[in-house]
């Protein structure tokens, strides 16, 4: 039964993220809603505020640690497992300190993904 519940749980927290991914694929962060998100993940408000308390700076900061976890995770756990928490909090650090630069990069990456792709193959080579 415990896991039963817990899949739900998860299935709810995935299409809450995904609800918020969807929306600003189509619009700006800031102008999106709480209700939007729910709407969209087919839940409700309340659900959303349960697991998420911060509301949509909450979803979008889990988003970032999925994608940090998936990218940066594996080779810090590997060379210093115990700066781990530290990294992530001072690469969050330079993205708010940074925030046009990122936002920039992102607008320019989505305009045109396959030269961003060759730039990144040119440099792990």
């Amino acid at each position: 039964m415990d896991r039963v519940i817990e899949r739900d749980k998860d299935k709810k927290i995935q299409s809450i993220k995904q609800g918020l991914t969807d929306l600003i694929a189509q619009f700006d962060y800031q102008d999106v809603t709480i209700r939007q998100i729910a709407k969209r993940a087919g839940t409700s408000v309340g659900i959303i505020y349960h697991y998420f308390p911060k509301g949509k700076q909450g979803i979008l900061v889990s988003i970032y640690e999925d994608a940090f976890k998936e990218t940066v995770f594996p080779y810090l756990i590997e060379s210093q497992p115990e700066q781990l928490g530290e990294r992530f909090k001072s690469h969050l650090d330079n993205h708010r300190e940074n925030w046009q630069i990122y936002r920039a990069l992102d607008q320019a990456m989505i305009a045109d993904r396959e030269s961003f792709d060759e730039i990144r193959e040119d440099r792990h080579r």
